[in-house]
C-alpha cells in the first residue's frame, strides 16, 4: 500500500484512481501472475508455440538465403563460362572469316591465271594456218614464249 501511495502522490490526480484499483490489483495479482506465466509457457511451447514457429521461419529464411547465395554463385560461374564461350566463338568466327577471305583471294588469283592461260591457248589455237602450194596446211612449231606463257601465266590480267 505504501508503494501505491507513493505512486499516487507522484501521479497527482490519478492517485485516487490508483488507490481505488490498488486493492483489486493485490487480490488479482496471483491470477495476473498465472496469466503471465501461462502466456510465457504458451509462447515457448516446443512444437505449437509462437517461439517455435518463429524459430522455424528463421531457419527457413536462413536456408533460403543460403540457397539464393549458392544459386547466385552458380549463376556467376555460368555467366563467366558463357562469356568465355562467346569470346571464343567470336575469335573462331573472325578466324574463319579471315580464312574464307584468304581462300577467296587465292581463288581469284587462280581464276585470273587460268583466264590468262586460256587467252594464250586460244591465240595459239586460233592462229590461221599457213598452206603450201598444194593447199595443204603446213606444220609449224609453236614458239617457246607463247607455250611458256600458256603453261605458266603471270595472272596479271583479271577479266
Amino acid at each position: 500500500m505504501i508503494g501505491a501511495t507513493i505512486i499516487a502522490g507522484a501521479l497527482g490526480g490519478a492517485g485516487k484512481i490508483l488507490k481505488a484499483i490498488g486493492p483489486l490489483l493485490f487480490k488479482a495479482a496471483p491470477w495476473i501472475l498465472a496469466a503471465v506465466i501461462g502466456a510465457a509457457a504458451w509462447h515457448h511451447l516446443p512444437r505449437w508455440g509462437p517461439a517455435a514457429r518463429i524459430n522455424a521461419i528463421t531457419l527457413e529464411a536462413s536456408a533460403a538465403k543460403e540457397s539464393a547465395r549458392t544459386w547466385k554463385q552458380n549463376a556467376a560461374g555460368w555467366k563467366a563460362a558463357r562469356d568465355q564461350s562467346e569470346a571464343l566463338r567470336r575469335r573462331e568466327t573472325q578466324t574463319a572469316g579471315n580464312a574464307v577471305d584468304q581462300l577467296l583471294e587465292q581463288c581469284r588469283a587462280e581464276v585470273a591465271a587460268a583466264r590468262s592461260s586460256a587467252r594464250v591457248i586460244e591465240r595459239i589455237v586460233q592462229r590461221p594456218p599457213t598452206y603450201d602450194e598444194n593447199r595443204c596446211p603446213v606444220r609449224s612449231v609453236v614458239d617457246l614464249g607463247s607455250l611458256r606463257e600458256a603453261l605458266t601465266p603471270d595472272g596479271s590480267d583479271s577479266d
